[in-house]
């Protein structure tokens, strides 16, 4: 890599004692440091020293035409380049200088192992495998794209993926929080009795549930899911419960679709509503309420009232 003209004034200043102690300091730490530094100043310091050489020399020779004008002297005879016959003379210098320079851009042009510098944009990219779920710390909201569900048309199915923060975008994302905190249902999870291996199964995530195992939990959810029976459908509500309380909105939303024309339809769509506050899909979230207050999908009147208080707020917004 050359030397860019910038770093070689630098190293000139530096040899010629022109920095403060603390800047000759941090340079010489930075030449300790930095190869390829170190090779830069080497080569400035052989060239200055080249330089002075047959400055030295050149000085000479002027100072003897001097001194031969001055005593009117005969010239003496031509020396020849020995050191020792011209007391020094270092000629010889001008076949070390390009000798040396072709050294110095030998080493330099050979190949080297590229460092590898972590790219973070590239790694940004990168598809990540869904970490375990922590209690403690749950994982921020995502912004979830899918609609609600049309009726008559077969169910989409989707992948889960990693919730990422909310836009910040109209209210802030304490403020979404707070206010979906503030208009739960509070409903409880669905409790499982002991007949048949699918109860079995459920009273098992239950209990990982209850102890704080959630990714234990959601595994069975997801399995006794895919049965198509009470069971199945419980689990399917269940785990929709599970990912909302985990402030994982994205993947609650098809959970809760899951048990549409079941016993726990108006349940799931009023907590499907507030996936999509979360989400920010304030447009999908007002259709969901308008439809149960209309309905009056409330089994209690405070549930209606936190609905209404909710659709509200949502109008501002919008």
């Amino acid at each position: 890599m050359a030397m860019s003209e910038e770093q070689y004034n630098e190293i000139q200043d530096f040899l010629d004692g022109k920095f403060t102690n603390a800047r000759a300091q941090e340079f010489r730490q930075a030449v300790a440091n930095n190869e390829q530094l170190a090779s830069d100043v080497a080569f400035v310091r052989l060239e200055r020293e080249m330089q002075d050489a047959l400055l030295d020399d050149e000085f000479s020779a002027q100072m003897k035409e001097w001194q031969k004008e001055k005593d009117g002297l005969p010239d003496p005879p031509p020396d020849d380049f020995s050191p020792k016959k011209n007391g020094g003379n270092r000629y010889w210098l001008l076949f070390l200088l390009p000798l040396a320079v072709a050294c110095i851009w030998w080493l330099k042009s050979q190949p080297s192992e590229p460092t590898q510098v972590p790219n973070p944009s590239a790694e940004a990219t990168e598809e990540v495998a869904e970490p375990p779920v922590d209690p403690q710390t749950p994982n921020p909201p995502i912004e979830a794209n899918e609609p609600p569900a049309q009726p008559n048309q077969p169910e989409k199915k989707t992948t889960p993926k990693q919730d990422r923060p909310i836009a910040q975008t109209g209210p802030s994302g304490a403020e979404l929080l707070a206010m979906i905190n503030e208009h739960d249902l509070q409903m409880g999870y669905i409790p499982q009795g002991v007949r048949g291996s699918a109860a079995r199964q459920l009273a098992e995530a239950e209990n990982a549930r209850n102890a704080g195992r959630y990714d234990e939990a959601a595994t069975i959810y997801k399995k006794v899911a895919e049965e198509k029976s009470e069971e199945g459908t419980d689990a399917a509500m269940n785990l929709g419960l599970l990912y909302f309380n985990l402030k994982k909105y994205g993947e609650a939303v098809p959970y809760f679709k899951k048990v549409a024309g079941t016993s726990y339809a108006d349940d799931a769509q009023y907590y499907m509503a507030l996936c999509y506050v979360a989400n920010r899909q304030f447009g999908e979230a007002t259709t969901l309420l308008e439809d149960l207050i209309v309905r009056d999908g409330f089994v209690r009147e405070a549930d209606r009232k936190k609905a209404e208080g909710l659709l509200e707020k949502l109008r501002e917004i919008k």
